[in-house]
């Protein structure tokens, strides 16, 4: 099948869902709006890499010092070549993943995640411009006119309810819906005791470093999360897994260690978050913006409800830092 056209769907940050089609080459992603693939996590750089199509392939190339990975394997210096269903992985988590398609294949079957498909490097055809009938025209017209008239009733009855305006369009998370999405498990994968083992030796070299950056407790945390995911059990110490040779003392080790930054995040997100939420519910909406953007980039798993609702919160105050 020719290789064309690069299908990709973005896996994580505040546009994740979205689907977008590239015909040219090359069409970078990153943090940077200004990217084809604007991928907003703190963890990637403002151009991250790039797709290319280059002798007739997909590949991808590394441009940021924080280093890619193409299903979780590191990319170096060369590019690598790109494959139907591949997953482009920042950190620990998976950012994009990738279809190759013929340039004239139909879409119909194709499943589009949640939000727009986008074209990058096509010309948009020109809209048909539809007839309007003289009937629709009156009853547009009436339709307008009963607008007006009930905008402006709005308006000198003084429609805005003053700081609480608009703040209740994005639901509150409760302390128990914070705490249930915080240990909530990660999807099962394939059970595999080396990724079981390699995750597990990411989330102890993580927690030996939270001294020197408190953003590693996240990272251990995920990665102990991560680590699970490739076992049959829930916990470190479920008889029926295989964790590629590691002792009982270290797996006990890790599964109180799990618990307790569990509940330390559990503790310090909810904290965050209630502040963020009483500082916008006040009005105060560039402190507002400010501790919701403390909540996801302390629990940056983007999947989760805590980030997403983090995010919209945050753009609720935005909004109302430009009224």
């Amino acid at each position: 099948m020719s290789a064309e056209l690069l299908e990709v769907t973005i896996t994580a940050g505040p546009t994740a869902g979205q689907r977008v089609r590239i015909n040219h080459s090359p069409a970078a992603f990153g943090r940077d709006a200004e990217n084809p693939l604007v991928v907003d996590l703190p963890t990637v750089s403002r151009v991250h890499g790039e797709l290319r199509y280059d002798d007739q392939r997909w590949v991808l190339v590394n441009l940021s010092p924080n280093g890619t990975q193409l299903n979780r394997r590191p990319v170096g210096r060369r590019p690598r070549p790109l494959e139907d269903g591949d997953q482009i992985v920042v950190g620990n988590q998976p950012v994009l993943t990738v279809a190759l398609r013929d340039s004239g294949e139909d879409d119909a079957g194709v499943s589009v995640g949640r939000g727009s498909t986008q074209d990058v490097g096509a010309t948009p055809a020109p809209p048909t411009k539809a007839s309007i009938s003289p009937r629709t025209k009156l009853w547009a017209g009436i339709a307008g006119f009963w607008v007006v008239v009930f905008v402006g009733a709005f308006l000198l009855t003084g429609g805005d309810d003053g700081p609480q305006a608009g703040i209740n369009a994005v639901p509150r998370l409760t302390d128990a819906q914070i705490a249930a999405s915080i240990r909530a498990p990660l999807a099962k994968q394939e059970p595999s005791p080396r990724n079981a083992a390699e995750h597990f030796d990411e989330a102890v070299a993580a927690g030996q470093m939270m001294n020197a950056d408190p953003k590693n407790r996240f990272l251990s945390y995920y990665s102990y999360k991560t680590a699970l995911s490739y076992v049959l059990g829930d916990d470190f110490l479920d008889e029926r897994d295989d964790w590629g040779g590691k002792p009982d003392s270290e797996r006990a080790t890790a599964q109180r260690l799990y618990f307790e930054l569990q509940d330390e995040l559990i503790d310090d997100v909810t904290r965050l978050y209630n502040d963020a939420y009483g500082k916008l519910a006040d009005g105060r909406y560039a402190a507002a913006q400010r501790g919701f953007e403390k909540v996801y980039a302390l629990y940056n798993d983007s999947s989760s409800d805590v980030y997403r609702n983090a995010l919209r919160q945050r753009n609720v105050a935005r909004q109302n830092q430009s009224r």
